[in-house]
């Protein structure tokens, strides 16, 4: 008899007893198991949580951090929630973190890709306003779609709805589409906690060693890290404490291409993996990193395109 798993030992999603499994109450999982392999450094379960992760990774379009909401052999066309790229991302940073692979790319992108993109902005909220305005439906309308009739008063409101969703995510985003017909807080909630783990893994530092592991903006105790990524291949970090310094650079930079000035002065690099080695630093120091940076153009075929091509989804 097969025995089922909510996680098969292959890292695969099971059981789809409808044909589809949820993805966000799989990697829900999956972040449990790996804080717990964390905890206690049980190996088994890092491994578990790593393959879950990778099957994660292929069942959505890992360029652009694109995860369905639903997958498996009888799901339509899908969007895809916020929960599901927030807990990708989280699952890739701290597996990254603990050595348990190196994910760090794919989370850069999926980050810059749909995460951002899927806040609710104060500029964001202003385009939202004027396509609420133009929608035929009103808020009896939705309550009267509700399973059992309109909701009982106190449950819902039309005050300032777009106003004070400032800051949450969206619910069902596409690639181009912020996300209508709105928001679910659970997404809110997986992506501000989202949010710190991005933050907490931009730079590690123990002993006086620091590593800067994504070109994103973040203040610290020990360095200042500015990045003028998309705009421009450089980033800059200023130092507060004397330490050793070590910056990865993107899977689209060349270790050959890259210049490094430490207050103004040319400073020879060395590379491990992709961590420029820029070395001793002190207090006061400015170490600015550049490189090229280009645009490129692919075509993708997203998960409502797949059926479209004669693909399974």
């Amino acid at each position: 008899m097969h025995e089922l798993h909510y996680i098969e030992p292959d890292g695969s999603f099971g059981p789809a007893e409808q044909g589809y499994w949820h993805f966000h109450m799989h990697t829900y999982c999956l972040l449990a198991i790996l804080e717990y392999a964390l905890g206690t450094g049980d190996e088994e379960m890092l491994g578990l949580a790593r393959r879950g992760f990778e099957h994660g990774r292929a069942s959505g379009d890992a360029l652009l951090g694109y995860f369905p909401e639903n997958s498996g052999p009888n799901c339509g066309l899908q969007t895809t929630e916020l929960c599901e790229v927030a807990d990708m991302i989280a699952l890739g940073l701290k597996l990254s973190a603990a050595g348990a692979g190196d994910y760090w790319d794919d989370v850069d992108r999926w980050i810059r890709n749909i995460f951002a993109e899927g806040q609710m902005t104060p500029a964001r909220s202003v385009l939202l306003q004027r396509h609420a305005s133009s929608l035929p439906l009103t808020a009896v309308d939705y309550n009267a779609q509700m399973p059992g009739g309109a909701l009982p008063s106190g449950y819902h409101t039309t005050d300032r709805v777009i106003e004070r969703n400032i800051g949450g995510f969206a619910g069902w985003t596409q690639p181009n589409d912020w996300g209508i017909p709105g928001i679910m807080h659970c997404c809110t909630g997986n992506g501000t906690r989202t949010l710190y783990h991005i933050w907490e893994h931009i730079l590690t530092y123990a002993d006086g060693n620091l590593r800067v592991n994504l070109l994103l903006n973040r203040a610290s105790p020990w360095v200042d890290v500015d990045s003028h990524i998309p705009y421009t291949g450089q980033v800059d970090v200023k130092i507060k404490k004397e330490l050793d310094l070590a910056i990865r650079i993107p899977q689209w930079v060349e270790p050959g291409e890259t210049r490094c000035r430490v207050s103004g002065a040319e400073r020879a690099l060395r590379f491990e993996g992709r961590y420029a080695q820029v070395g001793a630093v002190q207090s006061g120091d400015v170490v600015t990193l550049s490189f090229p940076i280009a645009e490129r153009t692919e075509t993708v075929w997203h998960p409502q395109d797949f059926e479209k091509q004669g693909q399974k989804y």
